[in-house]
C-alpha cells in the first residue's frame, strides 16, 4: 500500500515524464525554428524583405489601403491579415462594390507593408482600435477579416451593432492540432522574435496566388503572441453575437486549425453559417477557392438584404 512518500514520489516522477516529453516536443518542433530566428540572426528581422521588396517609399508596392465609395447606404470593412497587406482582399471588395454597390473599406494595418520590424511598434489591440475607428466613421455594418482579421472582426460585432460578419480562416488554434503553439509562442517571442518564410506566399497553394501575394519574408512573433490573449477574450464574449455570421475555412489550412474554428462556430447562438472549402490552403482569396469564397459572400450579403439580419 503507498504512504503518503510514495504518493508524492509517484506524482514527482510524473510530473518530471511529462516535462521531459513537452521539452522533447518543443526540442523536436523548434530545431528549425532556432536556426530561422532572432536567436540566432540578432537583427537581420528586414534584411530579406529589404532585399526582396522595393521600399524606397517605405511601402511594399501595391499595398496601399483600399476604398470604394458606393450610393447603396450599406458599408463594409475588411481587415486583412497578420503580416499581409489589404490587396489580400481587393478582388473581394471590387465584387461587393460591383454587385451591390456597397462603399467599400480595407485599411492598411498599422506597420503592415512596411519593413517586418515595424509590426513590433504596434499591438493587436492598436489594430483593433484602428479598424474601430474606421468602422464607426464610415457607419459600416458589415465587417470581415481573414486570419487575425477574423479576430478583430468578430470583436467589433461583440461590442458593436452589425448586420452580419464573415470570417476567413479564424485562427482559433494553430497547426498542428497536436502541439501546443500558442503557449510555445508566447513562453518564446521574445526570444526568438521571428521566424523565416520560405517566400511570402508560402500558406498559399495556387502557383499564381503564390507570387501576388503581398507580404513578408519574415514573420515577427510579437503579434502572434498577443493574439493568443486577444481571442480568449474574444472566446469568452462570444454569447453577446447576435448577428449572422459566415464561417469560411479551408479544409488544407496548414495555419488554422478547422476543427477549432468549427468548435467556434457551435458555441455561437444566432444565425449562422459553416462552410469548409475544398480546396486550398490559409489565405482563402489567394487560392484555388478564391471564386466559391467570393460567392458564399456575395450570397450572405444577398440573404441578409433579403431577410434581414435577425
Amino acid at each position: 500500500m503507498f504512504n503518503n512518500t510514495n504518493v508524492f514520489i509517484f506524482n514527482m516522477n510524473r510530473i518530471s515524464i511529462g516535462i521531459l516529453i513537452f521539452a522533447l516536443i518543443i526540442f523536436a518542433a523548434g530545431f528549425e525554428m532556432y536556426q530561422t530566428t532572432g536567436f540566432l540572426q540578432k537583427d537581420d528581422i528586414d534584411k530579406l524583405d529589404v532585399k526582396n521588396w522595393d521600399l524606397a517609399n517605405g511601402l511594399i508596392p501595391g499595398s496601399q489601403a483600399i476604398e470604394f465609395s458606393g450610393t447603396s447606404g450599406t458599408c463594409w470593412v475588411l481587415v486583412h491579415g497578420y503580416t499581409s497587406t489589404p490587396d489580400e482582399l481587393r478582388d473581394l471588395a471590387i465584387e461587393i462594390f460591383l454587385r451591390f454597390n456597397d462603399s467599400v473599406y480595407v485599411p492598411r494595418l498599422y506597420g503592415h507593408g512596411e519593413r517586418p520590424s515595424h509590426l513590433e511598434q504596434y499591438s493587436v489591440e492598436e489594430w483593433y482600435h484602428q479598424v474601430e475607428q474606421v468602422a464607426d466613421e464610415k457607419q459600416c455594418t458589415y465587417i470581415l477579416g481573414s486570419s487575425m482579421g477574423a479576430s478583430i472582426a468578430l470583436r467589433y460585432a461583440e461590442k458593436h451593432h452589425v448586420d452580419g460578419v464573415v470570417l476567413l480562416g479564424m485562427t482559433v488554434k494553430p497547426q498542428p492540432g497536436f502541439l501546443p503553439i500558442n503557449e510555445m509562442i508566447q513562453t518564446f517571442h521574445s526570444v526568438l522574435r521571428y521566424t523565416k518564410k520560405t517566400e511570402p506566399g508560402e500558406t498559399v497553394m495556387l502557383p499564381e496566388g503564390k507570387k501576388a501575394h503581398l507580404s513578408y519574408w519574415t514573420f515577427p512573433l510579437k503579434g502572434a503572441a498577443e493574439l493568443v490573449d486577444f481571442n480568449k477574450e474574444v472566446m469568452n464574449n462570444i454569447e453577446t453575437i447576435k448577428t449572422p455570421v459566415l464561417f469560411l475555412h479551408a479544409s488544407q489550412d496548414t495555419v488554422a486549425l478547422p476543427d477549432a474554428a468549427k468548435n467556434l462556430y457551435d458555441e455561437l447562438q444566432t444565425k449562422k453559417q459553416f462552410i469548409l472549402l475544398d480546396e486550398g490552403n490559409h489565405i482563402i482569396l489567394r487560392d484555388y477557392a478564391r471564386e466559391e469564397a467570393i460567392a458564399h459572400v456575395l450570397d450572405f450579403r444577398e440573404q441578409i438584404s433579403q431577410n434581414g439580419p435577425n
